[in-house]
């Protein structure tokens, strides 16, 4: 057991190493999802922040960086370029025209549809290496893994 994860609160007769093999496993298996996303273009940030204007957008600039988690100037030169390749598009608040909307763009919509697709296969191919009680450990761990990443999204 790591020094890390004996400072950790497990319950007992937990693994205490589970939370960092766990992370470990998550962040192996999401790296190689944005690697499939991933071109010289198209940077994790910008891949982030389609991502987050065609989940929860439209959206205002600040609101967008806060979201993504970069500075509002970082986050208008990102959207800059997101304007001129057609993925994202701008329009006045209606509440305050001073401001602006980013919402998804039709190429942007179609652009996560085809990384969704192409990750959704990439996962695919690697659970048909799985036995059988395998997928069954699998299958009952995703709604689990679905509660903690809906709470991590509401909660620090």
């Amino acid at each position: 057991m790591g020094e890390s994860a004996a400072k950790l609160k497990v319950q007992p007769g937990i693994d205490p190493d589970l939370p960092g093999r766990l992370r470990i496993a998550i962040s192996r298996i999401s790296h190689r999802l944005r690697l499939q996303a991933q071109t010289d273009d198209m940077t994790p940030t910008r891949l982030s922040t389609i991502a987050v204007v065609e989940k929860s957008g439209p959206l205002r600039l600040g609101d967008l960086a806060a979201r993504v988690g970069t500075s509002a100037p970082t986050m208008s030169r990102i959207v800059d370029w997101l304007l001129q390749q057609g993925y994202v598009d701008r329009w006045p608040d209606p509440d305050d025209q001073r401001a602006g909307l980013i919402g998804i763009a039709p190429r942007g919509s179609a652009w996560i549809a085809e990384i969704r697709t192409r990750n959704a296969g990439y996962l695919a191919d690697k659970l048909a290496m799985l036995t059988d009680a395998e997928l069954a450990a699998l299958a009952a761990a995703v709604p689990v893994l679905e509660r903690i990443a809906a709470e991590s999204e509401t909660q620090p």
